[in-house]
């Protein structure tokens, strides 16, 4: 299949595919990353260009990756924006959700942005993520019977069903970003 390189956002390759280097180049031109996954969808490593060259910027970043009390706030904001994510996508989706499974997962949210320690954001984040998938199953959609989408808990390295084969797949992709 062709497509422009107008349309391209980035490249996934999966297993032993070859690209050229000429198309290396090129998208590399264009600050387009070819991003390099195993057959099993493990994300391995990413080309990409020179990208932007503000040495400032990059220098600030690692400050900031090496003051524990800055990593700390940005993973703070990470946790608790991925935990309301998590109660909007139940709120929206999930016809028969107990409101109390909104209210524990607001209350972690609070408790992510207040967290004193990067272990104790896990522990709230490794909760709130024990009650998403708990109640994960209520939002799938679709035809019952032998083609259903089933889902009973997540699983993983390798998943063992459909559902949970796509969200790791999703995860690989978000990973590379």
């Amino acid at each position: 299949r062709e497509v422009r390189l107008l349309d391209v956002s980035q490249l996934c390759v999966f297993g032993n595919v070859q690209v050229s280097a000429q198309a290396i180049r090129a998208l590399a031109r264009r600050d387009i990353p070819v991003c390099h996954f195993s057959y099993g969808g493990w994300f391995e490593c990413v080309t990409f260009g020179m990208g932007h060259k503000n040495v400032e910027l990059r220098r600030a970043q690692y400050r900031a990756a090496h003051d524990a009390a800055c990593s700390l706030a940005v993973a703070r904001r990470v946790v608790e924006s991925k935990i309301r994510n998590q109660r909007t996508l139940l709120r929206r989706n999930h016809p028969g959700l107990p409101k109390a499974v909104l209210a524990e997962l607001a209350r972690a949210a609070r408790s992510a942005r207040a967290a004193r320690s990067v272990e104790a954001l896990l522990g709230i984040e490794g909760a709130a993520a024990r009650v998403y998938f708990a109640h994960f199953a209520g939002m799938l959609k679709g035809p019952r019977g032998p083609l259903a989408f089933e889902f009973t808990d997540r699983n993983r390295r390798p998943p063992r069903d459909p559902v949970n084969a796509m969200l790791s797949f999703a995860y690989a992709l978000l990973t590379k970003d």
